[in-house]
């Protein structure tokens, strides 16, 4: 072969190699959006149990301040804050997702849904927010800021979580990228990227809304039973088998532990003398 000139034979096993190399690449990428699409199903499913095993925790939460108003109140009256406050944020974006899906005609279709024009369109106008970017960073904000507020001073890992999972870049709102350049948060994490994965990633801060409900229901709960529990909260008490004993007589008895705590009572006191009904307050305290 003179000159390096191809043969025609040659020129087609190029083109059909190149040919074969853009339909790897687009293979490739229905992969990519497939896993988007399995794992933002999953993501959903998770949801929806934690949501179920957050409610158990909520109501057995309002039986304890039922029982005990005075020690589980408070509590109680925090954990239906950070519940509002958690259910008006996760169906905010639930809408969000529901408007990002009009026009889909098959949800399950995740190869057609490589466009990223939705959210280009709702969040950013040229080098500015549009409404509806302000409005994604306002409430993601507002939650971080409320939900930390309601927790209780001594829940500080729970309060870290929260400033972790819905962290919006540093003082000035900027993400450092690969190159040491600085990017806007939202613009990091929205723009430009395919629908799809974009619904995952927000299927994922729904998961953070319903991590957080959880950790602060379960935290709540059990720190409460578990000062309950604690060795301070008791006292030695004696028990013997009878009130008198007489001189020379052998002692028989049994140190053993009480619970010792002003704000628990029983439910119901039923004590009587004689035959009598006692009145609490009048015959005994």
């Amino acid at each position: 072969m003179a000159g390096g000139k191809q043969s025609p034979r040659q020129k087609m096993v190029n083109l059909m190699y190149l040919v074969f190399i853009c339909m790897l690449a687009l293979n490739m990428s229905k992969e990519v959006l497939a896993a988007f699409g399995i794992m933002n199903v999953k993501m959903e499913a998770s949801n929806a149990k934690t949501t179920e095993s957050n409610l158990a925790f909520l109501t057995g939460l309002e039986t304890k301040a039922s029982e005990n108003a005075e020690k589980f109140g408070p509590l109680y009256k925090d954990a239906k804050k950070i519940k509002e406050l958690s259910k008006e944020y996760y169906d905010y974006l639930e809408g969000l997702k529901s408007e990002m899906m009009t026009g889909v005609e098959d949800p399950t279709d995740y190869a057609v849904m490589d466009k990223s024009d939705f959210l280009d369109q709702k969040f950013f106008q040229g080098e500015n927010l549009a409404e509806g970017g302000q409005e994604f960073l306002k409430r993601i904000n507002d939650y971080r800021t409320q939900v930390s507020a309601v927790l209780p001073a001594n829940m500080k890992d729970v309060k870290s979580s929260v400033i972790t999972r819905f962290e919006t870049g540093d003082a000035n709102g900027k993400v450092e990228k690969r190159d040491g350049t600085k990017q806007d948060w939202i613009n990091y994490h929205y723009e430009g990227f395919p629908l799809i994965a974009s619904l995952a990633k927000i299927t994922a801060l729904q998961s953070d809304i319903k991590a957080t409900e959880e950790d602060a229901l379960k935290s709540m709960l059990q720190g409460q039973l578990s000062s309950e529990v604690s060795m301070t909260n008791y006292t030695t008490l004696l028990e013997q088998e009878k009130s008198a004993f007489y001189s020379g007589e052998k002692f028989s008895g049994s140190v053993v532990l009480g619970r010792k705590d002003a704000t628990t009572k029983p439910n119901e006191v039923n004590l009587k003398l004689d035959g009598r009904k006692l009145v609490e307050g009048k015959d005994y305290e």
